[in-house]
């Protein structure tokens, strides 16, 4: 563990796929004491072979869609009203031409309909939808004309250095 202007980092490597939870602890050369609440994070193995790859103006890869249901986001998913798409993004738009969701050159992805929750039991869409299938044709994931997003796996944020 080191420090850096009170950032703290501690790497562990090798740990087993589930949930680990840790708790800070901390005291000053002057005996005062603190200690975080319980916290947690979650270790998951994505078994996807087949990826649909999003790539900003310069080619690096910003996001990507899996067979197996997964979505991979260099940036962060918010849900909002009104989603105004930067330029370079890729947008997903309804029958008139409103933008409805989008991915940014920065891999941020902004849906205007539901949440960016994940691991939905199925994802079979009413109405039009951008659609990730696997090799035997079931739904995976999809990003429809109303912005509502759905997928089988896991949305990680932050994803991809």
């Amino acid at each position: 563990m080191y420090n850096l202007t009170n950032v703290y980092t501690f790497n562990v490597t090798d740990l087993t796929v589930g949930t680990h939870y840790y708790k800070w602890y901390a005291n000053d050369s002057a005996g005062n004491y603190n200690d975080t609440l319980e916290q947690n994070y979650t270790v998951i193995i994505l078994d996807d072979e087949n990826m649909f790859y999003i790539k900003n103006e310069s080619g690096a890869n910003i996001t990507w869609f899996g067979n197996e249901g997964n979505i991979v986001l260099k940036g962060t998913c918010i849900s909002q009203l009104e989603c105004t798409a930067p330029s370079n993004s890729f947008i997903i738009q309804n029958i008139i031409g409103d933008t409805m969701a989008y991915i940014d050159p920065e891999g941020n992805m902004c849906i205007e309909n539901g949440d960016c929750g994940y691991q939905s039991e199925s994802c079979n869409p009413i109405y039009d939808a951008f659609i990730i299938r696997n090799s035997t044709f079931s739904n995976m994931s999809y990003i429809d004309t109303t912005g509502d997003l759905c997928l089988t796996g896991y949305l990680i944020q932050n994803g991809m250095t």
